[in-house]
């Protein structure tokens, strides 16, 4: 009985493992063009590396469609090449009916993603008590995603929230702004990236979307795929997590000005 206790766990274990990764190549499609976006690779020779360090390695390839924790379907794509400001793009035979990741190699596990109730206190709460130490006040706070998800695969679900407040027209930031995409782990929000009066105040407002969970490397804890937009161009960032557990830009690609 203990050998078939031990058997059946380690099976467990091995079913619920990510995937191996050997090599993949990541895109941005936005919807209704026939245009894509390369953001980066990874492969186990180099690891992770950005659009401009791999650019004329792609090629001609068949991409998967990803969208949040779906698979769509796949598509044909040209060698992405450098088009001025507009970076790294190639081209779709067709367009896509929304913005999408396009992935080839290696597919990845998908991280199963839900939507918090609707009723959530625990992102609100987690999200005031961090701009409040920023010096963000704000009196009805908006998350336009809120994001039930495991990225470590320990029983125990974290939280990837987007958030924000500004005026839309106006460039100068004011005290109770901001602009802000992040996980919260045991209660506490931790940035990927934000931006307020006091916080990259020099850049402009930035909306953030996350469009992808997933165990991109095949190692450790998921990845998380954000785009992110302002009105003279945008980009993608793969985020990651180092060996300490603090969440880094590992890969993108960036357009506009």
């Amino acid at each position: 009985m203990k050998r078939t206790l031990l058997l059946t766990a380690a099976l467990t274990a091995t079913l619920s493992a990510a995937a191996p990764v050997h090599k993949m190549v990541l895109a941005y499609a936005p919807k209704d063009t026939l245009s894509f976006n390369l953001i980066g690779a990874f492969d186990r020779g180099h690891g992770w590396r950005g659009a401009e360090q791999v650019g004329a390695e792609v090629g001609t390839r068949m991409y998967t469609i990803y969208a949040l924790g779906s698979n769509l379907g796949q598509i044909e794509g040209s060698q992405p090449r450098p088009r001025g400001e507009d970076g790294l793009v190639g081209r779709l035979p067709r367009k896509l009916y929304r913005d999408s990741i396009l992935i080839n190699g290696d597919l990845p596990d998908l991280c199963k993603t839900t939507s918090a109730p609707s009723d959530d206190e625990v992102a609100p709460s987690a999200v005031r008590a961090f701009l409040q130490g920023k010096g963000v006040e704000v009196k009805s706070l908006k998350l336009f995603q809120n994001l039930s998800v495991d990225l470590d695969e320990d029983g125990q679900a974290e939280r990837v929230v987007v958030a924000g407040q500004r005026e839309p027209y106006s460039d100068e930031k004011q005290p109770n702004e901001f602009s802000v995409v992040g996980v919260i782990r045991d209660g506490v929000f931790a940035p990927l990236e934000f931006q307020s009066a006091t916080e990259q105040a020099s850049l402009p407002w930035e909306d953030y979307e996350v469009m992808l969970i997933a165990h991109l490397d095949g190692k450790g804890p998921a990845e998380i795929v954000v785009h992110y937009s302002y009105y003279e161009g945008g980009g993608v960032m793969v985020m990651g997590q180092d060996a300490a557990g603090a969440w880094k830009v590992v890969a993108r690609g960036d357009w506009g000005v």
